[in-house]
């Protein structure tokens, strides 16, 4: 996940509309860091914390590809419930 650069970083927490804390939560690192890799004055950050950024983010269903960043298509999801029905319905009307 070294390959991710800081507007990857960026636009993945823009799209799922996440601050720097929220990130620094999710992936285990410190807001401080997020910040230094994001405004380029850190080349050190070391492999893995690449990758928890990388699997916070997979883990919020955005993936990485050559165009840029997007949110993880799934059309198989598991619903459960008596009232399974209202949210198969609530996402088709969407």
């Amino acid at each position: 996940m070294s390959t991710l650069k800081s507007n990857h970083i960026r636009a993945a927490r823009a799209l799922l509309d996440w601050n720097r804390d929220d990130l620094a939560k999710k992936a285990g690192v410190s807001a401080v860091t997020i910040a230094n890799i994001e405004s380029g004055k850190t080349d050190t950050a070391n492999q893995r914390t690449y990758e928890a950024i990388g699997k916070a983010f997979l883990g919020a269903g955005v993936v990485f590809t050559d165009k840029g960043v997007q949110e993880e298509r799934s059309w198989i999801r598991e619903v459960t419930g008596a009232d399974f029905y209202l949210e198969i319905l609530d996402r088709k009307s969407t």
